[in-house]
């Protein structure tokens, strides 16, 4: 299979291609890593192999994704006895012990995992810089970052090595990729995607396993395969009794969306974002539906102190964990300048504020909720500004901080942490026109719950602007 017809397909498109016998699961595996050879010496995407057993399953052709391949990111992923490494020294030579329900699921579905997927130290930063594996290049333009914590996975789908990768998101580490990538990235609805059996994140209830794709139709198929409870749940949400794929092309009713800029608090997006998310409010108010200015009443930098906060307590706990578990020093041979800091500022921070935090996370939630009481859908720009350079957020700058990381980059990424902070869902998608050089998308989010409704009107608008068949520069059919 060449990589032109390769990169043609979605993943369902692949794996009907699979059950009409055009194709061999065993040729797509090739071709996919055909395709790492070729394009991850300019992108620095993925940054270790999967063992072929732990990898995947034997399903049948029935399975949604049967034979199609896939990239784990590499960072609580959930499949035992593959290697998960974490973009750190720390974690070098650490195997994955216990299969996640989203590795079961994902392996249930069909998919084939054949390699992960660079992610930034401990996934705290929005760019995939680490210093254990390397920066990741944006494939759109190799001088500039291609987001975090998921960037290694957006890179690869954008530039064609596979067209659906494991991501994640606590703070918008699926949707600042995919932003910056031309692509599709979805954080659902808190509690629809398990976290069991280990990480129910009773206390951190911020982040989600899900994946980054070129179409929304693979998106809502995967929502289909991985939602639902699961053992060791604290947040748990019963799968929608109509699957998110059969309901895609549902008629719309006429829809009253609100449009806005930026969220109090933070720093204004760049006009090419606005541009954006205005095409965009234009285009759904062309199909019917009623479009009008409002901006919810909550803050943007609270949603940022409560996730870094809560994002801390996290990785203080884990951290610890993993470098008693691998018998290593906390300390400068094994960890970036950046986590040394957040371990500071960890064990430094009391129990008020840490319980402060959740008390705000219910205060903003509650705001975003009867914000949307009033509307089915908000359209904003997907990130704040186009992608800094490669350097910009380097994690061993000089006497840094965890507040100064956070200030930084912040300007950038101002869209992303209330909607984690919420629990409603969040979808980006590409521009409907790309004008710019590297993609600058636009989000989508709704009531806790509407993912479909998500879904439905952002395949309306991918029929009317083709994003899906986008091509970077540094792609593997170039």
């Amino acid at each position: 299979m060449n990589f032109d017809e390769y990169a043609a397909h979605d993943a369902l498109g692949l794996a009907e291609l699979v059950r009409k016998g055009e194709v061999s699961v065993a040729e797509l595996e090739e071709t996919a890593r055909r395709g790492i050879e070729a394009v991850n010496g300019t992108i620095n995407a993925v940054v270790g192999d999967v063992p072929l057993a732990e990898g995947r399953q034997e399903t049948s052709s029935d399975a949604v994704f049967h034979g199609v391949p896939f990239l784990l990111k590499d960072l609580a992923h959930g499949y035992a006895g593959v290697p998960c490494e974490m973009g750190s020294r720390m974690g070098v030579g650490y195997i994955n012990s216990a299969e996640s329900v989203y590795g079961t699921r994902c392996k249930a579905s069909g998919l084939v995992a054949v390699g992960r997927t660079n992610t930034p130290e401990f996934g705290q930063s929005g760019t995939t810089e680490p210093v254990a594996n390397g920066s990741t290049l944006n494939p759109y333009d190799l001088a500039v970052s291609a987001g975090g914590s998921s960037g290694g996975a957006a890179a690869a789908v954008a530039a064609g090595v596979v067209p659906i990768a494991h991501a994640s998101d606590a703070g918008g580490s699926i949707r600042i990729p995919a932003g910056w990538t031309g692509l599709v990235g979805h954080k659902p609805t808190r509690g629809l995607v398990s976290k069991g059996p280990q990480a129910s994140d009773a206390t951190v209830p911020l982040s989600v396993n899900l994946v980054v794709t070129r179409t929304v139709r693979d998106t809502a198929a995967f929502m289909d395969a991985i939602t639902g409870p699961g053992p060791g749940d604290y947040v748990a949400v019963p799968k929608p009794e109509r699957g998110y794929l059969e309901s895609l092309h549902d008629p719309v009713a006429p829809l009253k969306i609100a449009v806005c800029d930026a969220f109090p608090g933070g720093m204004p997006s760049d006009p090419e974002l606005v541009a954006n998310a205005r095409a965009v409010a234009t285009g759904l108010e062309a199909m019917g539906h009623s479009v009008e200015e409002a901006t919810p009443d909550v803050d943007m930098l609270e949603s940022h102190r409560i996730g870094y906060d809560l994002f801390l307590s996290r990785v203080q706990n884990f951290v610890t964990g993993l470098a008693t578990s691998m018998g290593r020093e906390l300390g400068p041979d094994m960890l970036e300048a950046m986590t040394l800091a957040a371990l500071e500022e960890a064990r430094a921070m009391t129990v008020e504020r840490l319980y402060d935090g959740l008390a705000s996370l219910e205060r903003l939630s509650l705001g975003m909720d009867l914000f949307m009481a009033d509307y089915d859908l908000l359209v904003m720009p997907g990130v704040s500004k186009a992608p800094f350079q490669i350097g910009f957020a380097d994690p061993q700058r000089a006497a840094p901080s965890g507040p100064s990381y956070l200030a930084d980059e912040m300007p950038y990424c101002a869209m992303s942490p209330m909607f984690n902070v919420s629990g409603q869902p969040a979808l980006v998608i590409p521009p409907l026109e790309q004008t710019t050089k590297v993609p600058l998308g636009v989000q989508l989010s709704g009531k806790k719950g509407s993912d479909a409704l998500l879904f439905q009107v952002a395949t309306q608008l991918e029929a009317e602007a083709g994003w899906q068949h986008r091509r970077p520069p540094a792609h593997v059919a170039a």
